[in-house]
C-alpha cells in the first residue's frame, strides 16, 4: 500500500561543484571483551615483525600473543602503558613504553616491533625504544599461531592470565603476513570469534548512551569489587516481552550468593539468595508495554528492597542468617551467556531462555552513574534505543486489526480483510506474506513520496521495494506486476509506454511492473489542491 505526502517546497537553485575522492580504508575489527582472532603458524625466524594500529580505553589487555612450547612474543596493554615481552629458550626481556605516557586514552596509536639478530625496536607514535640482545639468542620458535585479541581455548605455563582486549584494530601485519584478510577471507585456517569489521560506535559511548539489546543471545557484563555490604541500583529499561532478564550475579563458586533481577509474565521479579535463605519480590506493575519504567534495586544482609515506577516492595531475610551478603565481581545485564544459563535456572531464575529484547539506560551504582565505558564485555548490542514499537505508538491497523510487533521496528496487521493497515499510514514499513509458517516472509518495503503542490514524481524502488529475491524462485522483473487498486485522491498516476522518448505515450492505467519502477515509467501529479496528504493502494501480484 503506497502512501504519498503532498508537501509545499520552495525550490531554490543552488549551484555546486563536487569533487570525487576515491579512498581506501583500512580494515578495522572490533574487538568486545571476549573476542579473539588465532591465525595458526609454525616457524623459526631470527627476524620479527609486527605492525598494527589501536584504541582502547582499557588499564590491562592482550593485544597480540605468538606462542611457541617455551618461546612467545606478547604485546600487551599493562597500566594504560604498553609492553612487548620477548622469550626464546632462558632468555627473557621487556620494552616499555614510557612512565609519562597513556595509550588507553581510546586515540589510534601506531605500533611497531622490529627484531632482527640482536636489534629490537619498539616504535609507539613518535616514542622509539631499542635494545641489543645476547649473541646466543636464536630464532623465535613458533608452534600454537598468533593470538589476536584474546587466546580462547588455549594456555601454556608462561601465559599468566590477561584480559581480553576490548577496542578496536587495524591494519594489523605479521611478519608481513595480513592476519585481518585472511581472517576476513577465512583463508590459511585463520578464525575469528565475536568480532565485528567495523570500529564499533559503542567505544564511543559514554554512561548516558542507551544499551539497545538485539537477539536471544545478547548481554553486557560489568565487573565490580564484591562488597559485602550490599549494592544499590537503579536503571530504566523499556521493552514489550512478558520475558526478559534486567540484571544478575550467578556465582561460578557455590560458596557465594546471588541475585537475579528479571521480567517474568511482564512483572518485575527480584530474587534474592543468601545463604540457605531466599527473597523474592513482585511488585503488581505490568512493565511489557515498550514504555520507559525505572526500577530500583537495594540488597544488604537484613533488607531487599524494590520500587518500580512508584510501587515499592520489601522484604527482610530470615533471623539468624548471614551477617554479610556476599556476591561475585561480574554483574550480567541483559541476558547471559551459555555457561550462565544454566547456573541461573538452578538458582530459580525464570527468564533465561532470552535476553532482553529492548533498552536499557541510565544505569547506577551505589551513586555512580555507569555504562559503555565501564563495561566488560559486550555481545549483541548497539548503542542508542533503537528498538521501536509502532503498534503501541502509531497504531497503523484499521480498528477491526490485531497488530503484532516483528523484530526490531516493524509490525504486522492481521484482519479479515484484504488490506488491514490503515489507508493514510504515513511512515515507511514493510509488507509480510500471509501464511502459516512461523516466520512470515518479507514481501515489499513501502516509503512516503513527497511532491511539490502541482508537481510531479516518479514512482520507483525508492518508494515501493522488493525485498524478496524473485530470480531465485524463477520470476523475471516483468513478472512481478503492480495493480493499483484505489487511485490516489488528489492526484493522478500514468504509466508510460515503451518506445522511444518522442513516441512515448502516457495512459491512466491499473497495473505497472517492476521493470516500469526502475525505468521511471509510473508518474505520479498532483492535482494542485491544498491538500497536504494522498494515499493509493495497490497489490503485488
Amino acid at each position: 500500500m503506497e502512501k504519498i505526502n503532498v508537501r509545499r517546497v520552495l525550490v531554490l537553485a543552488v549551484a555546486f561543484a563536487t569533487l570525487f575522492l576515491t579512498v581506501i580504508d583500512a580494515v578495522k575489527v572490533s574487538f568486545y571483551g571476549a573476542s579473539h582472532i588465532v591465525m595458526p603458524l609454525q616457524e623459526a625466524k631470527i627476524s620479527t615483525n609486527i605492525r598494527l594500529r589501536f584504541r582502547s580505553r582499557l588499564d590491562n589487555a592482550l593485544i597480540l600473543l605468538t606462542a611457541g612450547r617455551t618461546d612467545y612474543s606478547l604485546l600487551s596493554i599493562d597500566g594504560g602503558r604498553i609492553r612487548f615481552s620477548f622469550k626464546i629458550d632462558e632468555y627473557h626481556t621487556d620494552l616499555w613504553s614510557p612512565v609519562t605516557l597513556k595509550f588507553n586514552d581510546l586515540q589510534w596509536h601506531d605500533i611497531s616491533i622490529s627484531r632482527y639478530a640482536a636489534n629490537l625496536t619498539m616504535q609507539i607514535d613518535e616514542y622509539f625504544a631499542t635494545k641489543t640482545l645476547p649473541s646466543n639468542v636464536t630464532e623465535l620458535n613458533v608452534h600454537f599461531g598468533v593470538f589476536i585479541g584474546g587466546v580462547g581455548d588455549f594456555s601454556a605455563p608462561y601465559l599468566n592470565p590477561l584480559e581480553y582486549f576490548r577496542g578496536c584494530i587495524a591494519d594489523i601485519f605479521y611478519n608481513n603476513i595480513n592476519i585481518f584478510k585472511r581472517a576476513r577471507e577465512r583463508t590459511g585456517h585463520v578464525t575469528n570469534e565475536r568480532v565485528s569489521w567495523i570500529c564499533a560506535p559503542e567505544f564511543d559511548a559514554d554512561v548516558t548512551t542507551p544499551v539497545s539489546f538485539l537477539d536471544d543471545e545478547s548481554y553486557v557484563i560489568l565487573q565490580k569489587p564484591t562488597s559485602r555490604s550490599g549494592d544499590r541500583w537503579s536503571l530504566e529499561f523499556r521493552t514489550n516481552e512478558p520475558f526478559g532478564m534486567l540484571l544478575s550475579n550467578i556465582p561460578t563458586n557455590p560458596r557465594y550468593d546471588f541475585m537475579a533481577l528479571e521480567i517474568v509474565e511482564s512483572q518485575v521479579r527480584l530474587l534474592v539468595g543468601k545463604g540457605s535463605n531466599a527473597v523474592e519480590l513482585i511488585p503488581d506493575r505490568n512493565v511489557s508495554d515498550g514504555k520507559w519504567h525505572n526500577v530500583s534495586v537495594t540488597y544488604s544482609p537484613m533488607l531487599v528492597d524494590i520500587t518500580i515506577d512508584d510501587v515499592t516492595n520489601s522484604a527482610t531475610f530470615a533471623n539468624g542468617s548471614s551477617q554479610m551478603i556476599e556476591l561475585e565481581e561480574e554483574f550480567y545485564i541483559g541476558g547471559y551467556d551459555l555457561r550462565k544459563k544454566r547456573k541461573a535456572f538452578m538458582k530459580g531464575a525464570r527468564a533465561t531462555e532470552s535476553s532482553l529484547k529492548g533498552c536499557i539506560k541510565d544505569i547506577v551504582l551505589d551513586d555512580h552513574a555507569v555504562g559503555f565505558p565501564n563495561f566488560k564485555v559486550t555481545h549483541g548490542v548497539t548503542v542508542d534505543c533503537v528498538w521501536r514499537y509502532p503498534c503501541i505508538e502509531k497504531q497503523p491497523c484499521i480498528p477491526s486489526g490485531q497488530c503484532h510487533h516483528q523484530g526490531i521496528i516493524d509490525f504486522i496487521c492481521y484482519c479479515d480483510q484484504a488490506y488491514c493497515i490503515k489507508a493514510d499510514y504515513a511512515d515507511s514499513y514493510k509488507i509480510f506474506s500471509r501464511s502459516d509458517l512461523v516466520l512470515e516472509k518479507e514481501l515489499m518495503m513501502i516509503n512516503p513520496m513527497e511532491v511539490m503542490e502541482g508537481g510531479i514524481a516518479f514512482l520507483s524502488p525508492k518508494y515501493i521495494d522488493v525485498l524478496f529475491d524473485f530470480t531465485k524462485s524463477g520470476i523475471q522483473e516483468a513478472g512481478i506486476i503492480f495493480h493499483i487498486v484505489q487511485p490516489p485522491k488528489h492526484g493522478k498516476v500514468t504509466i508510460h509506454s515503451y518506445g522511444s522518448e518522442s513516441n512515448a505515450s502516457a495512459t491512466q492505467m491499473k497495473f505497472f511492473s517492476h521493470i516500469d519502477l526502475t525505468t521511471d515509467k509510473v508518474k505520479y501529479t498532483h492535482n494542485g489542491a491544498e491538500n497536504s496528504n494522498d494515499h493509493m493502494t495497490i497489490d503485488m501480484q
